[in-house]
């Protein structure tokens, strides 16, 4: 059995949230098979983001690497070189949802990657961040391990009340998260990722100097604040983390699902803020002490990561890096504004861990 990372009172309670009695896990279930390998590597998720990847040499020869990799993945005879493997455990902090209660993550790794050598854990929605999902397979196909971790209420994670929505506004609407749920919601996310972030650390193939862990958007945030706090995590790269998330709510468009839910009910976003912001911005404070560790990647204009959250986050990290988004109109300014800097964030990632760039 895995410990609890952070000692809570028995009594613990935030919003709808509370401590679990028992604790299952991690452990690898299963294989997974050929006939389940299609949402890994054939969503349109990811072929639209692999899709509108501009041309560019360093980018055009990862796609060709990531392409590879996929067809290696779409073999139906099984001699694939990367493996997937499903781990489950249970979620320390219990919400109403029995189904979001049991966590499942999912282990890359080369069969002919050495015995011992880098990983990274990766927070996210695993069938709906393809970003960090091609960031994932370049990363295996050069002999990381890699372990994604589902967050709540997504994969299969999701309870009856969110199956049929498709973003996350509508799931929190949906599951009318006050916002003392939504603090309970963020803190089980971290929660979740630490504990199987300490599994991994202890793994014979796994460096115990190089466990990194990066994330986007959603992912991203509960990367950074499980860093933060995790010792065992050694490095980090979060790519346009959410840190306000008062101010994301109240000021990005496709937050308006939720935002209604939370003014029908006569929530303010002061309000929420006082909710929110300790459980995600105490914890930040200790990054201040592994600034050298971590890096932070943003697109300027997006409204997940504005000037003044960043700011903050600079002030603890020493120094954080920008992008100036490419094109107009984009509807998906974070995402839409990294695809022509797919290969920096990969080199980014990769020489933060290793200490050089890698070659192409």
């Amino acid at each position: 059995m895995i410990p609890q990372v952070i000692a809570r009172d028995p009594q613990f309670r935030r919003g709808r949230y509370t401590l679990a009695e028992t604790l299952d896990g991690p452990k690898i279930e299963r294989r997974i098979p050929f006939p389940d390998i299609g949402p890994f590597v054939s969503n349109k998720l990811l072929t639209d983001f692999i899709a509108a990847i501009p041309n560019h040499p360093l980018n055009d020869v990862l796609l060709s690497r990531l392409r590879s990799v996929l067809s290696d993945l779409s073999q139906e005879s099984g001699k694939r070189l990367l493996d997937i493997n499903e781990l489950t455990f249970d979620s320390d902090l219990r919400s109403p949802w029995d189904e979001n209660n049991r966590v499942y993550a999912y282990l890359y790794r080369r069969g002919d990657a050495k015995a011992i050598g880098p990983g990274i854990v990766v927070p996210g929605f695993i069938k709906g961040t393809p970003l960090t999902r091609a960031l994932t397979l370049l990363l295996a196909d050069i002999g990381w391990t890699v372990l994604e971790v589902a967050v709540p209420f997504f994969d299969k994670r999701q309870s009856a009340t969110t199956k049929a929505r498709s973003t996350l506004s509508e799931r929190w609407a949906a599951l009318r998260l006050t916002p003392e749920d939504f603090a309970g919601y963020v803190e089980q996310a971290v929660s979740d990722v630490r504990r199987p972030s300490i599994w991994f650390s202890r793994q014979l193939c796994v460096d115990p100097e190089r466990v990194a862990i990066s994330g986007f958007s959603f992912g991203a945030s509960v990367a950074l604040t499980a860093f933060a706090t995790t010792p065992e995590l050694t490095h980090a790269v979060s790519i346009c983390p959410p840190v306000d998330w008062a101010h994301a709510i109240w000021t990005a468009e496709d937050q308006q699902a939720y935002r209604r839910f939370l003014q029908s009910v006569l929530v303010t976003q002061q309000e929420f803020a006082e909710s929110v912001s300790p459980v995600q911005l105490d914890q930040l404070t200790a990054l201040g002490n592994r600034a050298a560790k971590s890096r932070v990647l943003y697109v300027n204009g997006d409204p997940y990561t504005p000037s003044a959250a960043m700011k903050w986050l600079a002030a603890r990290l020493g120094s954080i890096e920008s992008f100036e988004p490419q094109g107009v109109g984009q509807a998906n300014p974070n995402l839409d504004g990294l695809q022509p800097y797919f290969a920096a964030v990969f080199d980014r990632t990769v020489e933060l861990v290793i200490g050089s760039k890698p070659a192409h």
